[in-house]
Protein backbone atom coordinates (compact mmCIF):
# COMPACT_ATOMS: atom_id res chain seq x y z
CA UNK A 1 0.00 0.00 0.00
CA UNK A 2 2.68 2.04 1.01
CA UNK A 3 4.06 1.55 -2.49
CA UNK A 4 0.87 2.44 -4.08
CA UNK A 5 0.43 5.68 -2.02
CA UNK A 6 4.53 6.71 -2.68
CA UNK A 7 3.57 5.73 -6.56
CA UNK A 8 0.80 8.63 -6.83
CA UNK A 9 2.24 10.96 -4.57
CA UNK A 10 5.69 11.63 -7.27
CA UNK A 11 3.92 10.93 -10.41
CA UNK A 12 0.34 11.20 -10.29
CA UNK A 13 0.38 14.91 -11.32
CA UNK A 14 2.79 14.69 -14.06
CA UNK A 15 0.93 11.32 -15.45
CA UNK A 16 -2.73 13.46 -15.66
CA UNK A 17 -0.73 16.52 -17.33
CA UNK A 18 0.52 14.32 -19.96
CA UNK A 19 -2.78 12.62 -20.46
CA UNK A 20 -4.36 15.73 -20.55
CA UNK A 21 -1.69 17.08 -22.76
CA UNK A 22 -1.44 14.14 -25.10
CA UNK A 23 -6.03 14.03 -25.49
CA UNK A 24 -5.92 17.76 -26.17
CA UNK A 25 -3.66 17.89 -29.08
CA UNK A 26 -5.58 14.68 -30.42
CA UNK A 27 -8.45 16.51 -30.33
CA UNK A 28 -7.46 19.46 -31.59
CA UNK A 29 -5.34 17.42 -34.61
CA UNK A 30 -8.75 15.69 -35.34
CA UNK A 31 -10.77 19.20 -35.20
CA UNK A 32 -8.06 20.56 -37.72
CA UNK A 33 -8.59 17.89 -39.96
CA UNK A 34 -12.57 17.42 -39.81
CA UNK A 35 -12.53 21.13 -40.63
CA UNK A 36 -9.91 21.54 -43.86
CA UNK A 37 -10.01 18.05 -45.20
CA UNK A 38 -13.27 16.91 -44.44
CA UNK A 39 -15.07 20.21 -44.41
CA UNK A 40 -17.02 19.08 -41.81
CA UNK A 41 -16.59 20.34 -38.43
CA UNK A 42 -17.16 18.52 -35.02
CA UNK A 43 -19.19 19.84 -32.06
CA UNK A 44 -17.60 19.12 -29.32
CA UNK A 45 -13.87 18.68 -30.02
CA UNK A 46 -13.23 22.79 -29.27
CA UNK A 47 -14.96 22.27 -26.00
CA UNK A 48 -13.59 19.35 -25.01
CA UNK A 49 -9.98 20.53 -25.50
CA UNK A 50 -10.97 23.87 -24.07
CA UNK A 51 -11.86 21.44 -20.57
CA UNK A 52 -8.98 19.60 -20.55
CA UNK A 53 -6.57 22.81 -20.91
CA UNK A 54 -8.24 24.29 -17.68
CA UNK A 55 -8.00 20.56 -16.11
CA UNK A 56 -4.08 20.97 -17.12
CA UNK A 57 -3.49 24.05 -15.85
CA UNK A 58 -4.98 23.17 -12.43
CA UNK A 59 -3.39 20.53 -12.57
CA UNK A 60 0.22 21.90 -13.73
CA UNK A 61 -0.24 24.77 -11.31
CA UNK A 62 -0.43 22.14 -8.40
CA UNK A 63 2.43 19.86 -9.79
CA UNK A 64 4.82 23.04 -10.03
CA UNK A 65 4.19 24.04 -6.51
CA UNK A 66 4.90 20.91 -5.39
CA UNK A 67 8.05 21.40 -7.07
CA UNK A 68 8.40 24.38 -6.52
CA UNK A 69 9.58 25.68 -9.69
CA UNK A 70 7.25 28.40 -9.95
CA UNK A 71 8.63 32.09 -11.22
CA UNK A 72 8.74 33.80 -7.73
CA UNK A 73 10.90 30.81 -6.08
CA UNK A 74 13.43 30.73 -8.49
CA UNK A 75 14.18 34.20 -9.69
CA UNK A 76 13.54 36.60 -6.50
CA UNK A 77 14.87 34.01 -4.16
CA UNK A 78 18.41 33.86 -5.57
CA UNK A 79 18.60 37.58 -5.62
CA UNK A 80 19.07 37.67 -1.67
CA UNK A 81 21.73 36.11 0.52
CA UNK A 82 21.68 32.37 2.00
CA UNK A 83 20.56 33.32 5.31
CA UNK A 84 17.49 35.56 4.44
CA UNK A 85 16.27 32.95 1.83
CA UNK A 86 14.28 30.82 3.99
CA UNK A 87 12.20 33.90 5.31
CA UNK A 88 11.81 35.27 1.70
CA UNK A 89 10.40 31.44 0.92
CA UNK A 90 7.96 32.09 3.85
CA UNK A 91 6.99 35.31 2.90
CA UNK A 92 6.25 33.84 -0.88
CA UNK A 93 4.16 31.22 0.40
CA UNK A 94 1.68 33.31 2.60
CA UNK A 95 1.91 35.76 -0.26
CA UNK A 96 0.13 32.89 -2.55
CA UNK A 97 -2.35 31.94 0.28
CA UNK A 98 -3.09 35.20 0.37
CA UNK A 99 -3.98 35.86 -3.07
CA UNK A 100 -5.46 31.88 -3.37
CA UNK A 101 -7.69 33.19 -0.98
CA UNK A 102 -8.87 36.39 -2.77
CA UNK A 103 -9.44 34.28 -5.72
CA UNK A 104 -11.86 31.61 -4.11
CA UNK A 105 -13.57 34.43 -2.07
CA UNK A 106 -14.24 36.23 -5.91
CA UNK A 107 -15.09 32.74 -7.36
CA UNK A 108 -17.63 32.38 -5.14
CA UNK A 109 -18.93 35.89 -5.06
CA UNK A 110 -19.21 35.65 -8.88
CA UNK A 111 -20.82 32.55 -8.50
CA UNK A 112 -23.90 33.96 -6.27
CA UNK A 113 -23.85 37.24 -8.00
CA UNK A 114 -24.11 35.41 -11.83
CA UNK A 115 -26.45 32.95 -10.81
CA UNK A 116 -30.99 32.80 -10.63
CA UNK A 117 -32.17 31.72 -7.25
CA UNK A 118 -33.09 28.19 -8.70
CA UNK A 119 -29.13 27.80 -9.38
CA UNK A 120 -28.42 28.63 -6.11
CA UNK A 121 -30.79 26.41 -4.63
CA UNK A 122 -29.35 22.99 -7.17
CA UNK A 123 -25.89 24.48 -8.45
CA UNK A 124 -27.45 23.75 -11.52
CA UNK A 125 -26.69 26.37 -13.82
CA UNK A 126 -25.14 24.97 -17.14
CA UNK A 127 -21.57 26.02 -18.33
CA UNK A 128 -22.27 24.62 -21.88
CA UNK A 129 -24.91 25.06 -24.72
CA UNK A 130 -23.62 22.09 -26.84
CA UNK A 131 -23.09 20.23 -24.14
CA UNK A 132 -25.26 20.69 -21.35
CA UNK A 133 -22.96 19.61 -18.77
CA UNK A 134 -23.69 20.87 -15.37
CA UNK A 135 -20.60 23.33 -13.97
CA UNK A 136 -21.01 21.46 -10.90
CA UNK A 137 -20.59 17.79 -12.31
CA UNK A 138 -17.65 19.39 -13.71
CA UNK A 139 -16.65 21.35 -10.49
CA UNK A 140 -16.89 18.85 -8.63
CA UNK A 141 -14.36 15.85 -10.22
Amino acid sequence: MKKILKFLNDYLEETICIILMSVMTIIIFIQVIMRYVMHNSLSWSEELARYCFIWLIYIGVAYGCKLMKHIKIDAALKLFPEKVRPYITIVGELLVLAFAAYIVVTGVELINNGCSEKCHQRWEFHCSISTQHRLSDLVWL
